[in-house]
């Protein structure tokens, strides 16, 4: 789930409806609050009771453009592409047939769409050995990643950025984005909050960084006496991430083990309710950040600077620490003003904000959809991204392609996995196909390497 200025569904409506909660605190929570959590769970409840169908997704990882017999027609997937085919009853069964260049068999059941599964690295069978696949299951959608055994990556992810050119600058490139990147694991959970609600990914950053993501949404707390990642709702409800310096000192490894990359963090969201006081943990970070080892890595410009046009040969290497302030649509009217009082380019202290804008530091228009259903959520960023996205702008636009939970569908990573499924067909449909402006950013949950290498692949096409 989001977790954005006030207007986020909450974890306790969540949970309400998943486990119900007890009478004495539904009536010190007040009537209304009753009212809206009937409504929920009673809709939640007749939505479950409806049929469902269901997605049955193959993204295409491999070095070719491989053909399938589906369903009596052959299709044609490219290379790191995606063909999902939707409104599928769930109680189809049918064998997908790869004809070539590569052949082997897919046996579906989409019974099992709903059922949360994920399996890797089993050979495809018919396929000789050649081909390997992984499948995800849940929310609806079956969803299989075919690569080759002796390849299994067409693009290094660890060091992507060392083939590019140093005379690009930030807004000319394509990098992969991860969303709640703290929330790989989840401890201090509030009370029926279940760890599924809040964790995003399941890799840490050091191998979200291994798999290509050059962005990380970074969102802290201070709790049980330590600076934290966290995904909380308004109100407090959530859980606890991985722990700050964690998620600095695997940064600092990566960019030690490949200098020749650089990591963006953003700094956007302070926790502020429950007796968290967000301006004493603003001052924690930007301590501990100012410390050694992490300030020899700190991106420090001469002078301000829009980081736009910045070329990335002075950014390798480097943490690009970048800070919601003052002027952040986001926090204007709340009691977390944001890092305003610590902005400082010589000391690596960047100011962030979400606009679409020409400001010194890094605008980024970063407008997600709050939607749980795919289809919403699709064609609402669709929309935003024919009106906002462009390379060389000096503003970066932000497609995010992530859904947010509701009442009854709360489990982040069966909603990832039917965003994940769709999103290398949706890039080459929109960027190939369509000739839409490539995006600077891709936000997505449970970051994969493979399903990196399908938004790292357009600064190379």
């Amino acid at each position: 789930m989001e977790s954005r200025a006030n207007n986020d569904v909450r974890l306790f409506d969540v949970f309400a409806h998943e486990t119900g909660i007890c009478l004495n605190k539904l009536i010190n929570m007040g009537k209304k609050l009753r009212i809206i959590i009937y409504a929920l769970t009673l809709g939640a409840t007749i939505s479950s009771a409806i049929a469902h169908n269901s997605s049955l997704c193959l993204y295409n990882a491999t070095q070719q453009s491989i053909h399938v017999n589906w369903g009596g027609s052959t299709v044609e997937i490219a290379s790191l592409s995606s063909y999902c085919k939707d409104n599928i009853s769930t109680d189809k069964k049918e064998t997908l047939n790869i004809l070539s260049p590569y052949k082997g068999i897919i046996e579906v059941d989409q019974s099992q769409s709903n059922h949360k599964k994920r399996l890797t690295s089993l050979v495809l069978p018919e396929s000789n050995g050649v081909l390997m696949y992984d499948q995800e299951s849940g929310n609806y959608t079956n969803s299989y990643t075919i690569y080759q055994t002796a390849k299994p990556l067409i693009l290094s992810m660890s060091n992507w950025m060392s083939k590019l050119s140093n005379t690009l600058m930030l807004n000319q490139i394509v990098i992969p984005g991860a969303h709640d990147a703290g929330m790989s694991e989840t401890r201090n959970c509030t009370f029926f909050v279940k760890p599924s609600w809040t964790k995003a990914q399941r890799l840490n950053i050091y191998d979200q960084a291994a798999a290509g993501v050059r962005y990380f949404d970074i969102r802290v707390d201070y709790d049980h006496g330590k600076l934290t990642t966290f995904h909380r709702d308004s109100m407090g409800d959530g859980c606890s991430g991985e722990s700050l310096k964690d998620v600095l000192d695997q940064a600092i490894q990566f960019l030690h083990d490949y200098p020749s990359e650089f990591l963006i963090l953003k700094f956007s969201h302070t926790r502020s309710n429950e007796g968290h006081n967000a301006a004493d943990i603003d001052t924690k970070v930007v301590n501990l950040l100012k410390a050694k080892p992490y300030d020899n890595y700190l991106y420090k410009p001469v002078v301000s600077e829009n980081l736009a046009y910045t070329d990335i040969s002075k950014l390798r290497g480097k943490l690009v620490a970048v800070f919601k302030h003052t002027d952040d649509k986001h926090n204007r009217g709340f009691d977390d003003k944001g890092y305003a009082k610590y902005i400082n380019f010589a000391l690596g202290i960047l100011p962030y904000q979400d606009s679409e804008s020409n400001i010194q530091g890094i605008d980024i228009s970063d407008n997600y959809a709050d939607k749980a259903d795919y289809d919403e959520m699709l064609a609402d960023q669709i929309k935003k991204w024919k009106q906002f996205a462009s390379l060389g702008l000096p503003y970066q636009f932000l497609l995010s392609f992530t859904l947010t939970g509701e009442a009854g569908k709360a489990d982040i990573e069966q909603l990832a996995n039917t965003a994940d499924a769709h999103l290398p067909g949706v890039l080459y449909q929109m960027i190939e196909n369509e000739s839409y402006n490539k995006p600077n950013i891709i936000y997505y949950d449970f970051v994969d390497a493979k399903l990196s290498q399908s938004i790292v692949q357009y600064n190379f096409l």
